[in-house]
């Protein structure tokens, strides 16, 4: 994790109820989880972490109705990278058509939230779909689409840091601090005359 963050979201599907709750059955915890790692200076830590929801019966209003606005944002964060990687599903079986179709529900789903249409990651997330549409389209996605949705997907849906880029979400100060940039040996010699693609770029004299 290089001193980053990692959101893990998940989704439960609750069956309606006509049943009446008591006051100690509306607390259900539903997840449990020990996280292991090392921090900045190398040192070991652990940290216990529980999850769970509160239900309400039919007769009760939630005292809280304001939405959790990091929740919304980390569920459209997942939801757009799982378009993504189903998306490629469908276009690898020759699909195109359902492909783009689970691209725009997910671009339609995300314009449809006022808190995620004003969030960064998200715009950057829509980005990455429009342009994932884009290169579906003809015999781009054998040539260029397949690797950038490859690549993308797992980007967002890992928070992953992309320090070559100037436009880094998910960038923090330790990445940025170790992050550098890649030449092939044969060009490392002669930098000034290398591109980014570590081919060499002859001069004539």
């Amino acid at each position: 994790m290089s001193g980053g963050k990692r959101d893990i979201v998940f989704e439960l599907e609750i069956q309606s109820s006509n049943k009446s709750l008591s006051d100690s059955q509306k607390y259900q915890e539903v997840i449990q989880a020990l996280f292991k790692g090392k921090d900045t200076h190398g040192e070991q830590y652990q940290k216990n972490q529980k999850g769970g929801f509160t239900l309400l019966n039919p007769d009760e209003e939630s005292k809280d109705n304001q939405e959790n606005q990091e929740v919304v944002i980390e569920h459209m964060r997942v939801m757009g990278a799982q378009a993504m990687s189903d998306a490629m599903v469908a276009a690898n079986s020759s699909n195109y058509q359902q492909a783009q179709q689970l691209l725009d529900d997910a671009l339609i789903a995300m314009n449809n939230n006022a808190a995620a249409k004003e969030n960064k990651v998200i715009q950057a997330l829509q980005k990455d779909i429009q342009k994932s549409k884009e290169l579906m389209k003809g015999q781009n996605y054998q040539k260029e689409g397949k690797h950038y949705m490859i690549s993308q997907a797992q980007v967002h849906m890992e928070q992953k840091a992309q320090p070559v880029f100037s436009e880094d979400l998910y960038e923090n100060a330790t990445t940025k601090k170790y992050s550098c940039l890649l030449y092939t040996s044969d060009a490392a010699d002669d930098l000034l005359c290398v591109d980014l693609g570590g081919r060499r770029i002859l001069k004539k004299k």
